[in-house]
């Protein structure tokens, strides 16, 4: 037992004097230094180097490199077996590299650490970030128990080169941190920041974040914050180039992470959004509101007037409710971009469910009031001259269900109604597909259209569809008394028209009565090109008296209006404002043709030629003027021209008939 006894004892004094000999002499220093330094590099990944290493029971002495030329100076007291320390320390810096950046200013800080392990006092100061600091913290079990700092002038982008993060910002700034206790059940303390100046590394940003800012970025910031008990309450201020955020009251709970704050956004300039938010706008914006985070939900509310009246955005976790009264259309036209051509006050009440999913759900009511045209800018840009005491109303209805969009319309106006029904837009499929409606009970109130006026009344009903970039519409219509159908598609119109009658035609646009008969027609039009063609066919006609009627009978002695015009066609082109047509007429004894025929719908000028047949007789002759009144010439009859020269044979001598049938060949006789 003794034996074993004295083995022990020896051992422990053998071992003690090892670790004496490794830990507090100047060859087990030695000894231990590499491992130091390489235990140390790997733990804090640096490249760590101990150039002198010094530790007794009562002192420590260190100096060390890290990456390169970076040293770091210990020196002072200790008391291993109470472990307990003050130490005085250095940290010299240059050319300082973290991860993410190259540091260009230099690091100067001393101070002093003293205490023991699991309680000790850190304070110090010097150079930081380019900026003057002094700090000073209580450390427990490695946790700040209070922190105090102040720095001047640091370098933004330094500091987050310290903090690993890419420097998005640079600048200036001024920190005074006064946390007397930073026990998250006991928060105590204020911090205030001041930036007066930073600017955005707007390619950085564009880069990881794949957001695109205005090149050219800056801006000035300042927070106050308060912490007390588990709260943070900050009051902040920040203004740029492009908006100004300020918030009075921003208040964040520590420990259950919930947060509260209001807000004011004003944006004077859209422009310099469009890069950000991809869509182009103009003019100014100013919001305000709050933002809440409660239980992991998200509620907020935007408040503003810069549409002319108030609209608001209510949202809570995934339901949003929108809220406007008055708003002005000409106001959110012109931030568009889109023309002015429309005045009116618009209300909007509307809910949706699931925001952020693919089960979207809600509806919303459009209310437009107190409609105008803007009739200046309409006639500057299409030369259209709308009546003044032009005024329209408008409701909508749209339903979201999941990825469709149902929706409907009904426009009241002082000219036409407008009514859309069973409107959907399926998301999924980029289609959108609907009915209307159209009513116009006084044709006369388009006469700013048609530039005449014009009798009767007429509706419209009809489909639509859009799919592929495609437009497709169809649709019926009695308008001017007869039944027409036709059909739209990407530009291009296409009209067939039963039961016309050319008699009920010139009543509706107040042109004499010409031609009375029932036909048919077909016409393709391209309205951005002003372009088409048209066909009518009548049949069984007859002339109404009139001037060309006169005209014939007195050269003919042929009574027109008598006659049955069994098969009559009419063709013709439209260009612009142009419309080039042929009218040929056939009856059992007569042919009547009009060609060469060009009628300017601008100004109701006609100018055209024709010729009529009746029998072995016929007239030539030119048709000009307005269409209302127009002038009829006679040219030529060969009729009248074999009469007059066997009148000259007969009765005239020799000698005067040739130059007589000169004379009269001189006037196209």
């Amino acid at each position: 037992m003794f034996k074993v006894l004295s083995s022990i004892i020896v051992g422990i004094i053998l071992l003690v004097s090892a670790i004496f000999l490794l830990l507090f002499t100047n060859s087990g220093n030695n000894f231990l230094r590499p491992y130091i330094s390489s235990y140390l590099s790997n733990r804090l990944d640096m490249n760590i180097k101990l150039d002198s290493f010094s530790l007794r029971p009562n002192f420590l002495d260190m100096e060390a490199y890290v990456n390169g030329n970076n040293k770091i100076i210990l020196n002072g007291s200790i008391d291993i077996l109470k472990e307990k320390f003050n130490l005085d320390f250095f940290v010299q810096a240059k050319n300082l590299t973290t991860i993410k950046k190259h540091i260009a200013s230099d690091v100067n800080l001393k101070g002093n650490i003293k205490g023991y392990i699991n309680n000790f006092y850190i304070k110090g100061n010097g150079k930081l970030s380019g900026s003057n600091v002094d700090f000073n913290s209580e450390i427990s079990h490695l946790k700040a128990k209070n922190l105090h700092l102040n720095m001047k002038k640091a370098r933004i982008n330094e500091i987050l080169a310290f903090l690993n993060k890419p420097p998005y910002v640079s600048g200036i700034a001024n920190i005074n941190i006064n946390f007397n206790n930073l026990d998250i059940n006991d928060l105590d303390g204020n911090a205030n920041i001041d930036i007066p100046y930073g600017s955005v590394d707007t390619a950085l940003i564009k880069r990881d974040f794949n957001i695109t800012l205005p090149i050219g970025l800056i801006f000035k910031a300042r927070s106050n914050s308060l912490l007390k008990n588990k709260m943070i309450t900050s009051k902040i201020n920040f203004s740029s180039n492009i908006a100004k955020i300020d918030t009075k009251k921003t208040i964040y709970n520590l420990k259950d992470k919930s947060f509260d704050s209001d807000y004011i956004v004003d944006i004077p300039n859209l422009k310099l959004l469009n890069s950000v938010i991809k869509t182009k706008l103009r003019g100014s914006f100013k919001a305000t509101g709050e933002v809440k985070m409660h239980d992991k939900k998200l509620s907020y509310l935007i408040s503003t007037f810069s549409l002319g009246g108030n609209a608001k955005i209510i949202g809570y976790d995934k339901t949003v409710k929108i809220i406007a009264n008055s708003l002005r259309m000409d106001k959110i036209l012109y931030m568009f971009y889109i023309p002015k051509y429309s005045y009116s006050n618009i209300d909007i009440n509307g809910i949706f469910d699931n925001v952020g999913s693919n089960a979207l759900s809600g509806s919303t009511k459009i209310s437009l009031q107190n409609g105008k045209l803007n009739n200046e800018l309409i006639y500057k840009d299409f030369n259209i001259s709308v009546p003044e005491n032009f005024s329209y109303e408008d409701n909508i209805s749209i339903t979201n269900n999941n990825n469709r969009i149902l929706f409907a319309s009904d426009l009241n106006s002082t000219i036409a109604t407008l009514k859309i029904t069973h409107g959907i837009f399926d998301t999924s499929l980029d289609k959108l597909t609907g009915k209307y409606k159209v009513d116009i009970n006084d044709l006369s109130k388009l006469s700013f259209l048609t530039k005449r006026e014009i009798l009767g009344k007429a509706n419209f009903n009809g489909s639509f569809k859009s799919y592929n970039s495609m437009l497709l519409a169809s649709g019926k219509t009695n308008i001017f008394d007869t039944n027409t159908t036709y059909d739209y598609k990407n530009g291009d119109i296409s009209i067939n028209s039963k039961d016309i009658n050319t008699l009920k035609l010139s009543q509706i646009f107040g042109y004499p009565p010409l031609f009375d008969s029932n036909g048919t027609m077909q016409a393709y039009y391209n309205p951005k090109w002003k372009k088409g063609v048209f066909s009518i066919i009548l049949h069984n006609g007859r002339m109404m008296p009139n001037e060309f009627s006169s005209i014939v009978f007195n050269l003919s002695g042929f009574d027109m209006t008598k006659e049955l015009y069994g098969k009559s066609i009419l063709n013709g082109n439209i260009k612009d404002n142009i419309i080039n047509f042929a009218f040929d007429m056939n009856s059992s004894k007569s042919l009547i043709k009009i060609y060469n025929a060009k009628l300017n719908s601008k100004n109701n000028i006609i100018n055209a030629k024709y010729i009529v047949k009746i029998g072995d007789k016929d007239v030539e002759g030119d048709i000009e003027g307005n269409i209302d009144h127009p002038k009829i010439k006679v040219n030529s009859s060969s009729y009248i021209k074999n009469k007059i020269e066997k009148f000259i044979d007969k009765k005239v001598p020799k000698k005067y008939q040739a130059p007589l049938k000169q004379i009269i060949n001189l006037f196209g006789g």
